[in-house]
């Protein structure tokens, strides 16, 4: 019986001293962030620009500058901002363009990178920007298809188009963009 509750202990031990070696997603993320950031450093002086610093680990350029001061925010009591944008998609690894859009319409609350999210808060409607983005932020270490390769650092060229509130569906009771 000693044996077995000594066996049963030694197992636990091993466990869970294999288990604190193993850095928690927390710290994987944190890990890459720092590798990202770096490597966009880099190259950021390798082209010679000088880029403003954002949160999260977000660089980015303004090239024109509008005079409004009006840009997509969060709200607590409802969804965040929509907006209407054009843009120009590369990997900064590679220097190619993956996507582009014109009048691309979603949210802050849509089906968007959370670099985006974090990037577009930075920009009134007007600005046109080159917005530097980091792998955690992008697509991570799962990529997306052949064009964007896993833990892949992003830059996307810019223009705010348009920001709207979203509105209460009366009918169904949730919140969508309205577009003129």
């Amino acid at each position: 019986m000693r044996l077995g509750l000594f066996l049963i202990g030694v197992v636990f031990f091993i466990f869970l001293a294999c288990r604190e070696d193993e850095p928690s997603a927390e710290e994987k993320i944190n890990s890459q962030l720092g590798k990202d950031t770096i490597a966009i450093d880099a190259y950021l002086q390798s082209k010679g620009i000088v880029a403003l610093r954002g949160n999260s680990g977000i660089r980015y350029v303004i090239h024109e500058k509008s005079s409004s001061t009006v840009s997509p925010q969060f709200y607590s009591n409802m969804p965040g901002d929509c907006f209407v944008a054009s843009y120009k998609g590369h990997v900064v690894a590679v220097d190619t363009v993956f996507d582009k859009g014109d009048n691309f319409e979603t949210s802050l609350s849509g089906n968007i990178i959370n670099g985006w999210k974090v990037g577009f808060q930075l920009l009134d409607v007007g600005d046109s920007a080159t917005i530097y983005i980091p792998s955690v932020l992008a697509y991570g270490e799962a990529g997306s298809g052949k064009a964007i390769p896993p833990n892949s650092n992003l830059f996307f060229h810019v223009r705010l188009k348009e920001v709207f509130k979203q509105e209460l569906n009366p009918s169904n009771n949730t919140y969508r963009c309205y577009y003129d």
